[in-house]
């Protein structure tokens, strides 16, 4: 039988159900875990190891690293790692890859899988970040995962747990569903919270960090990447890079078209998603490149020509200022885009 509406019973069970969502979730997720691990992470590319595996590797380059640099000396967590999926590459990218998940089924699998990778550590928590201490990593990253949790409380606390195992200067990048939606429909370990832009950045400056940019406003893939606010001087082993168009090289760039609208800015960040996928298979085969070869190579197939003496001069000042090739790419398609656009 049910308990009436207001009775003592009800009011136990809501209050269980918005205010202890971490046990809610560690018994749903670990369900999931024992009946489809693989299925429920592998966003649709279950089907085959290698598929599943191979996805880990694009959704790292694509999703997370595009706009990060890590050296390979660096430590990086993974908050909601389930079996691994991004662990794996990650490991082969820094010195110490860490993943922490509440469901201890997906963790107890992923260590079967990750047993030779010595450099990879995967931890069952409670919804913190306990297992890692202050100050000790240099990325933390979550993808997919905070639009499962119902709680906005859980949410919260990652960040500051995150602000708190970061080394100061570091990077914390992670989505949320950015989607508005009827109260009534509520939130669980599925459908999890959303958050207005407004919101989020308030939670993330009050834990401390610095937005760097921000990507999918309004949508279920809501990306931020942040960095922990710091006054120290040291060489940071995690770098965020700003997009181009809120460089200063992007102004350089419209001054050498003579424009200098902001209207030329605002159609570009309109664009910039077009922009950022043209550039994924260009800079993998370039990556390697020396400046000079990547900028020719950058002329000849995004501009169909050689590359010009001022043209020249003005990426390779790009590049010694350490912008990454990335935007260098974006400032370039920029110019393309910009020529067509203001007919030049």
């Amino acid at each position: 039988m049910q308990s009436p509406i207001g009775g003592p019973r009800f009011w136990r069970r809501l209050v269980s159900r918005w205010w202890q969502p971490t046990t809610r979730m560690q018994r749903e997720w670990e369900q999931r875990a024992q009946s489809d691990a693989f299925g429920y992470i592998g966003r649709g590319y279950a089907e085959t190891d290698a598929k599943f595996w191979s996805s880990g590797e694009t959704d790292l380059a694509d999703h997370i690293l595009r706009d990060i640099d890590l050296k390979p000396s660096a430590s990086a967590v993974e908050i909601g790692c389930g079996v691994g999926r991004l662990v794996r590459p990650l490991s082969q990218r820094v010195a110490q890859a860490t993943g922490v998940d509440i469901a201890p089924g997906m963790i107890s699998r992923g260590r079967e899988l990750l047993i030779d990778l010595p450099n990879a550590h995967l931890h069952a928590t409670d919804g913190s970040l306990e297992v890692l201490e202050d100050k000790s990593q240099d990325f933390v990253f979550s993808f997919v995962v905070f639009q499962h949790i119902p709680s906005k409380q859980a949410i919260t606390r990652y960040i500051q747990e995150t602000a708190r195992v970061l080394k100061p200067g570091g990077v914390f990048k992670f989505q949320v569903d950015g989607r508005e939606r009827p109260f009534w429909k509520g939130a669980d370990t599925w459908l999890g919270v959303w958050f207005k832009s407004a919101e989020i950045k308030q939670i993330l400056t009050d834990a401390g960090f610095s937005i760097v940019d921000t990507w999918g406003e309004a949508t279920q893939y809501y990306w931020l990447t942040t960095q922990l606010n710091t006054t120290a001087t040291s060489a940071a082993l995690a770098t965020a890079h700003p997009p181009v168009w809120r460089d200063t090289a992007l102004h350089e760039l419209l001054e050498r078209l003579g424009k200098s609208s902001g209207d030329a800015i605002s159609l570009i960040k309109t664009g910039r998603r077009c922009l950022r996928d043209y550039t994924r298979q260009f800079q993998q085969i370039h990556r390697h490149t020396t400046p000079e070869e990547f900028i020719e190579a950058m002329f000849l197939t995004i501009l169909n020509r050689e590359v010009d003496p001022a043209g020249r001069e003005f990426y390779l000042r790009q590049i010694s200022e350490q912008v990454s090739r990335p935007y260098i790419i974006d400032c370039l398609l920029c110019s393309a885009e910009l020529r067509a656009l203001v007919r030049v």
